[in-house]
């Protein structure tokens, strides 16, 4: 597993390099990029998930924010070509069991929560442009952005009070291709962890995409070995503002539970700048054969390269919560909810303030995660 750790680390940096030293090209009005940060988990157990990322501390074991969907810009009247997929991916460090962990992390400009590392955010791409009379194809421009941020959380009876930092990007290499990579440090329960995470959403025509993320992480027993969702996305309507979504996950924890997944959600894209979004996950952990299911609903106003506001609320049961070598929670409901404000300062620079608060009958956890992005 050290191999895949180091392999999953070389390959974010790789990508975190080359984000970096792109060539700054502001976006085309005709591509869309989505904040994918809405799934979330719970903080640590194994639970369904709900959430997600960009990268997500606020949580790490939540009802997973399977997706939080990210209004895009108002459909241009173009003709129905292809549309970028424009989805950070956000892939979140926590167990799909459990909603705690698994916070939404930013996934295009997507909140970032880091007491809560980033759950892999529901892929959502915008609708492709109104029907009209095709045009000249536009020449592809290579496009994405860098983020990075810190995070803290106050959490009770004296369960230790989460912090960390974290440093994620994506960048479109072809018209078909979106790269996205995660780097999260985060203490939580007392407990000092690193989780790198690595993406990709693919294009495959006007009506199909999929999302991909792998991870892992050393340290900390609240963060997973590792971790690999996957997502298939389906557009449907004439303006193909309504997207439906399946997707499996496995996680496998650092001491003996692993958990999959399935997960089931839907994304629509008002006319006017607003997008509502909701999933559910079922979940199955082992030992045991425990099951456990986690929902969410998300309802996103503004434009990109403007604002984003995004109001979640996630619920659900929780199998398990890893807290300490040999210490877990289990068999218990939770509820997170959460306000991320995405907002430009100009065509390149902006900032995303995220406030999370999460309940359970052991603890309450209330944090808030600041990060500053560069789109290119």
């Amino acid at each position: 597993m050290q191999m895949l750790h180091k392999f999953i680390i070389s390959s974010i940096l790789i990508l975190l390099m080359s984000v970096g030293t792109a060539k700054a090209i502001p976006l085309d009005s005709s591509e869309i990029e989505v904040d994918m940060s809405t799934i979330s988990a719970s903080d640590g157990g194994n639970a369904s998930s709900p959430q997600p990322a960009p990268v997500n501390m606020a949580a790490v074991t939540e009802p997973t924010e399977t997706e939080i969907a990210v209004p895009q810009p108002t459909p241009a009247p173009i003709a129905p070509a292809k549309v970028n997929i424009v989805q950070p991916a956000v892939t979140t460090p926590y167990n799909t069991a459990s909603p705690e962990l698994s916070a939404t992390v930013p996934s295009t400009p997507n909140v970032t929560s880091i007491a809560q590392p980033s759950a892999p955010a529901m892929p959502v791409a915008g609708p492709p442009g109104a029907p009209g009379t095709p045009g000249p194809a536009a020449p592809f421009k290579q496009s994405g952005y860098v983020e990075a941020g810190g995070d803290f959380s106050a959490v009770t009876h004296d369960y230790g009070n989460w912090y960390g930092e974290y440093v994620k990007g994506e960048i479109q290499t072809d018209p078909n291709n979106r790269w996205n990579a995660e780097l999260l440090n985060l203490t939580a329960f007392r407990q000092t962890g690193v989780y790198g995470a690595i993406g990709n959403t693919h294009d495959f025509n006007e009506d199909w995409f999929s999302n991909i993320n792998i991870g892992g992480s050393e340290g900390g027993l609240y963060l997973p070995r590792y971790r690999v969702d996957a997502f298939l996305n389906r557009k449907w309507l004439e303006d193909r503002q309504l997207i439906t979504t399946i997707g499996f996950g496995d996680y496998k924890a650092m001491d003996v539970h692993n958990d999959q997944s399935i997960f089931f959600g839907a994304t629509y894209y008002f006319p006017e700048l607003w997008v509502v979004q909701g999933g559910i996950r079922f979940n199955n952990s082992h030992p045991g054969g425990v099951n456990s299911n986690s929902q969410f609903v998300a309802v996103t106003e503004g434009e990109q390269k403007k604002h984003l506001v995004t109001l979640r609320y996630g619920w659900g049961e929780e199998a398990y919560q890893i807290i300490g070598p040999g210490q877990a929670l289990s068999d218990f409901n939770s509820q997170t909810i959460s306000l991320e404000w995405r907002q430009w300062l100009n065509d390149d620079w902006g900032f995303d303030a995220r406030g999370e608060q999460y309940h359970n009958p052991n603890y309450d956890r209330t944090g808030i995660n600041l990060g500053i992005f560069k789109d290119f």
